[in-house]
């Protein structure tokens, strides 16, 4: 016979196992269990059905299962729109250092949005647009003694006796010279710019206008404004 705990064979005189000490056996079933080869009892274990072990609510454990890849064409063109939008804003920037950010690529758009900007209020733009701006000053202020606070509250000031007109501004037509004689410029050198303009002009404010002619100077191959608010 057989132990029936760890399949030990027993002489039929043996009480307990010589191998894991349990009881040989204790009844007739038992010895008759113990009679039979350890393989047959094995086998037929494996085979028998398995008791549910699992608390409420608890699934067996599956195998892990990878979620499926998503296609590879949705990050390639996220990519490239971000790669493009990087790109334009490098552009931008470029486009605004080679510029300054300020002037205008012909005299008559300088007047346009000088005069566009002084109907608006816009201080910022208009100092762009004239020959006040930091960057025309650089070039043509004798010593550079440039002064943005003083610049910024002269316009403010003078501005504010103009608060009840709204202007728009007609071009007539625009000369253009190699030279240009400003009278009353004293503190300013104009030999380093590279062209001068008259934009002739109509100007309206409110149910009046008149006519006269607005100076420009290029510099690094933008127009300004010789400054006009009068």
């Amino acid at each position: 016979m057989y132990c029936v705990k760890c399949g030990n064979k027993l002489e039929d005189t043996d009480k307990y196992c010589t191998k894991c000490g349990n009881r040989a056996f204790t009844s007739t079933e038992e010895q008759t269990e113990s009679a039979r080869p350890v393989e047959e009892r094995r086998e037929e274990l494996q085979n028998a059905p398995q008791p549910e072990v699992y608390g409420e609510g608890y699934a067996p454990h599956q195998a892990w299962q990878y979620p499926p890849k998503r296609s590879s064409g949705i990050k390639i063109a996220i990519i490239s729109v971000a790669v493009l939008l990087l790109l334009s804003v490098i552009a931008v920037g470029v486009i605004l250092a080679l510029r300054g950010g300020s002037g205008a690529s012909t005299p008559e758009r300088a007047v346009e949005g000088y005069f566009s900007a002084l109907d608006d209020k816009n201080i910022d733009k208009m100092i762009r647009l004239s020959y006040m701006n930091k960057k025309v000053c650089e070039v043509i202020l004798e010593d550079y003694l440039y002064d943005e606070e003083y610049i910024r509250r002269s316009y403010k000031n003078r501005l504010e006796s103009y608060s009840l007109h709204n202007y728009s501004v007609n071009v007539q037509k625009t000369e253009m010279y190699d030279q240009h004689d400003f009278i009353g410029y004293n503190d300013f050198n104009f030999e380093n710019c590279q062209g001068f303009a008259d934009v002739y002009v109509e100007i309206f404010a409110n149910d009046s206008s008149y006519e006269t002619r607005i100076p420009c100077i290029m510099i690094n191959k933008r127009w300004y404004v010789v400054d006009y608010i009068y």
